[in-house]
């Protein structure tokens, strides 16, 4: 995905993934729709989000997420 610099929207929901690396986002900027919902991770790696700065929609619904990386609150800004 580091090739998709210019991508504004990414549905990755319904996938039954169990983990997100990390950096999967690092070079995703303009990114400002993002649905991972409807999957099965174990945990969001803290600064998966660092570069989502554009991000104004996130989904995560019915993941089972016990938590969140702390660092969510800080990085999206942009979250309406």
């Amino acid at each position: 995905m580091a090739e998709l610099t210019s991508l504004r929207r990414l549905y990755l929901s319904n996938n039954d993934l169990s983990m997100f690396p990390e950096g999967i986002f690092d070079r995703l900027t303009l990114l400002g729709e993002l649905h991972m919902g409807h999957n099965a991770p174990i945990r969001l790696p803290e600064g998966i989000f660092d570069e989502l700065t554009a991000l104004e929609w996130l989904l995560l619904d019915d993941n089972g997420l016990d938590t969140l990386p702390e660092s969510i609150f800080d990085e999206l800004t942009s979250l309406t």
